[in-house]
């Protein structure tokens, strides 16, 4: 990150396996694309619907508590902030559960 002063990271499915690195890339607020028919292919998810499912499950949890027609980047930065964390943070127990 320091060396290349990378200002976005794609493909950035992984970053979850380090807290340290999601730490760093959420004080940086670095922004991570992620292309989910590459992570097939990748192997990193075995179907579509995984992804899809995540997305989905995400908008769900925020849609209720975000006011869509008032919405600024503040408001957005403060109302998933914590979703944003915990949601990681289930992922990551939820991958060293098996």
């Amino acid at each position: 990150l320091d060396v290349l002063q990378v200002e976005r990271i794609d493909h950035g499915v992984r970053c979850t396996e380090s807290p340290v690195l999601v730490a760093r890339l959420a004080a940086l607020r670095m922004p991570l694309t992620v292309c989910p028919l590459s992570n097939i292919k990748l192997r990193v998810f075995d179907t579509m619907a995984q992804p899809i499912g995540l997305a989905l499950l995400f908008l769900m949890a925020v849609a209720p508590v975000l006011p869509w027609r008032k919405a600024s980047m503040e408001l957005l930065r403060e109302r998933l902030f914590w979703p944003a964390w915990v949601g990681t943070a289930s992922l990551g127990v939820h991958d060293q559960a098996g």
